[in-house]
């Protein structure tokens, strides 16, 4: 009786171990700048997820000031006063904003590694598969999808 009494305590002390990090939420909203490489184009974006709805806002090329959302149905094109909307089925899983979106949305369904620094995630969107790594915070570092030549590096908005 008196050997099993210290292995009853090695029991509950390793059920009372801490638990294993949980991944961070993605559903927060977010504001982020970032370099998007998309095939053989690089170009800065402003990222912003608030309320569901992605805004990818290009911020270094011709289509700067051009935004796009996406809210899971509906993606909007809207530069100055012209706003331009279409069904999300009808618009190619390869735009940056659509792909975004279901990353954040597909984002539980997905296989979450960790080690002590980094969140991976690796899921599968209708562009294909994707790798998503965020830090500890839950704060994205990057998405690549590479079966559409897209590669996007976060930081945080000042």
């Amino acid at each position: 009786m008196k050997k099993l009494i210290p292995l009853f305590f090695v029991m509950i002390l390793s059920f009372s171990a801490c638990s294993a990090a949980s991944p961070p939420d993605l559903g927060n909203d977010f504001t982020y700048e970032a370099t998007v490489n998309f095939n053989d184009v690089s170009y800065k974006a402003e990222i912003d997820y608030h309320d569901n709805i992605v805004y990818f806002t290009p911020t270094s090329t011709n289509a700067s000031g051009m935004t796009i959302s996406c809210d899971g149905s509906i993606v909007t094109y809207s530069y100055d006063n012209m706003i331009n909307t279409s069904d999300m089925t009808k618009v190619s899983p390869s735009n940056p904003c659509v792909a975004l979106y279901e990353i954040i949305t597909e984002f539980h369904q997905s296989d979450i590694k960790s080690n002590d620094e980094l969140y991976t995630v690796d899921g599968t969107v209708t562009a294909g598969n994707f790798t998503l790594v965020l830090n500890t915070d839950g704060k994205i570092i990057s998405i690549d999808i590479p079966d559409i030549n897209l590669y996007i590096l976060f930081t945080q908005k000042n």
